[in-house]
């Protein structure tokens, strides 16, 4: 018998993650895939999936993701999520549902109304491996919640933590954190992506203006902290600074700074052989068009990780600890994949 599955993903991590498994799984299950993008030209990478011929997806349902100014607005947001959830939920009714932030609305929504389906969450890059929990909401906004979103919403203080997960699904099973440990775990193979044709993703490339032909040539990526960090730990900046200098010397260095830096390009880098990548394109799609890569340096990013679960080969460089940022149990868990924190 044939099996449905859906997928809820939001960032690009997401959206990759989900697309290995589905891939692995094309063979046994019809898949669906509920989008629902919360970066930069989203859309467009939806799109760009949509129109894949070799897509492992069988359909993919676009929710729109404005971003709401206040509370209210938050609120009215997620509930229309949870309404369409609902809805396909009930049309499809999956043997498995894959949700990579089971902190939100639509993706409990979907859980919840697939009494039938397993369960399982799909990592959020290091959040799975640090020992950082969220905090609880205030008070009087869980009545709140409960009444746009249902009764059934319980906000968890961790990703994996709610009340529906049966099973987890991660690139470092063996690395996750204690709160986890009791789940059945699932290793998500980075095989698919590596041997995927990326051509279908050029449209994205495209509505970030950044050509795949620039990314084909990068043997470096620096994905750089935000500028707040450089200015806190000025060792932070020099040691960056030297790195990028050194590896210019020889390959093509790309520097992506931070998507939420208001001072973009505050590295000194004049007659220094770099380009600078839009921070709109996706750290984890830069890897996958860049076949010459062979060195990310970063701080504490998921995008560290996740180039080295691509490929064992390229060598990771984290400035978390010049830079005096980070979480001590991820920095053993970058440490213990090969990552070379300085």
């Amino acid at each position: 018998m044939t099996e449905n599955h859906i997928y809820y993903a939001s960032s690009p991590y997401h959206h990759l993650l989900s697309l290995s498994i589905a891939a692995n799984q094309s063979e046994r299950a019809t898949t669906h895939l509920i989008s629902s993008p919360n970066f930069t030209n989203g859309s467009h990478f939806a799109e760009a999936l949509r129109k894949w011929e070799s897509s492992p997806f069988n359909k993919i349902h676009l929710f729109e993701t404005p971003h709401p100014v206040s509370p209210p607005q938050v609120w009215f947001l997620q509930m229309r999520q949870v309404m369409k959830a609902r809805q396909i939920s009930k049309s499809v009714s999956p043997t498995r549902v894959y949700v990579a932030k089971d902190v939100e609305a639509a993706p409990q929504a979907l859980m919840h109304y697939s009494p039938e389906a397993t369960k399982i969450s799909i990592e959020d890059g290091t959040a799975a491996y640090s020992t950082r929990v969220s905090n609880h909401p205030k008070k009087w906004k869980r009545p709140i919640r409960k009444v746009f979103y249902g009764y059934w919403y319980t906000k968890p203080n961790l990703i994996g933590g709610s009340k529906f997960i049966d099973r987890f699904a991660a690139t470092f099973p063996d690395k996750l954190r204690p709160e986890l440990d009791g789940l059945p775990t699932e290793q998500i193979s980075s095989e698919i992506l590596r041997g995927m044709d990326t051509n279908w993703m050029h449209p994205f490339f495209s509505s970030c203006n950044f050509s795949c032909g620039d990314c084909e040539q990068l043997d470096t990526v620096v994905l750089a902290a935000h500028s707040s960090v450089a200015n806190n730990h000025p060792e932070y900046k020099e040691a960056l600074v030297k790195q990028i200098k050194d590896a210019s010397n020889e390959g093509v260095v790309g520097i992506k700074y931070h998507p939420r830096d208001h001072h973009p390009g505050y590295l000194d880098l004049d007659g220094v052989n770099a380009t600078t990548v839009p921070s709109s394109v996706p750290a984890e799609i830069i890897y996958l068009q860049s076949p010459r890569l062979t060195t990310v340096i970063g701080t504490i990013s998921t995008a560290l990780m996740t180039a080295r679960w691509l490929n064992e080969d390229i060598a990771a460089i984290s400035l978390s600890k010049t830079a005096g940022i980070g979480n001590e149990r991820v920095i053993e868990v970058m440490e213990s994949v090969g990552i070379d924190v300085q």
